[in-house]
């Protein structure tokens, strides 16, 4: 799953980073996204050939399918599972007309080692350090009372070889060249589409503990992307020993 993340670069940044037009009107950085923020999504509008151009937008983590009569349904669609996203109704009508890239510095996943009293987080990131991107979807939901609501949601798949003992699954991440070829207007067969969304090849992420702060959503700052040293970490190195599944994270 992917239930928080952080993106450590402005509106200008990302725009530069992903030659995009930034409608956002200056978004600041934020290193603890969490379900129901409002974040940047980068997006191809339909109806711009034969020149699109990428914008950089704001968007509601937690997709409102068009359908929906209360925006609350958002909040059980943070993440679309690549598996069943070409066929489920809530996403399958997104996936031919209306994907995004979602970038991230990296990710955040939560375990529990043994005999601990809490989980520890995990800050999932390239090994490079560059901006990441996500494969999403996004949607246009127009409440009864009027105005248009976008919202988004994380497209998820098996884990990376080395990371599934922090989690089975992890959101996609697209490599820089497939970003523009997620985001043609034009493509809209399923198969192909979902021929993109497989797990990142190993190597290409790393995974290290980050300070528990990042479980309040009320904590923010480039601080929460630091390693920290767990006390069972003797010899300073990525500990990822692990020994249950995901814990759910905390969102207050």
């Amino acid at each position: 799953m992917c239930g928080r993340y952080a993106n450590a670069l402005g509106g200008q940044q990302l725009a530069e980073s992903f030659s995009a037009c930034d409608e956002t009107g200056g978004v600041q950085p934020n290193f603890n996204v969490a379900p129901t923020a409002s974040a940047p999504v980068i997006v191809i509008p339909p109806g711009q050939q034969p020149t699109p151009t990428p914008r950089l937008r704001l968007a509601r983590w937690g997709l409102v399918p068009s359908w929906a009569k209360d925006a609350a349904i958002g909040n059980k669609m943070i993440n679309a599972r690549a598996e069943t996203v070409a066929t489920k109704p809530a996403f399958r009508a997104a996936l031919r007309a209306r994907r995004c890239l979602v970038p991230i510095t990296g990710y955040y996943e939560w375990q529990r080692t043994e005999g601990a009293r809490r989980a520890q987080p995990y800050l999932v990131r390239p090994v490079d350090n560059e901006p990441a991107a996500l494969a999403g979807l996004y949607e246009l939901w127009r409440p009864p009372t009027g105005g248009t609501l976008a919202t988004f949601t994380i497209i998820t798949t098996t884990a990376p070889a080395g990371l599934e003992s922090l989690h089975p699954r992890s959101p996609v991440v697209l490599p820089p060249v497939a970003w523009s070829h997620w985001l043609d207007p034009v493509l809209a067969d399923p198969a192909v589409l979902t021929s993109m969304l497989g797990p990142t090849p190993a190597g290409v992420l790393r995974a290290y503990p980050v300070d528990t702060q990042v479980g309040n959503v009320r904590n923010n700052g480039p601080h929460l992307l630091e390693p920290v040293t767990l006390a069972d970490d003797v010899d300073g190195a990525d500990s990822r020993a692990v020994h249950s599944g995901a814990v759910p994270i905390d969102h207050d």
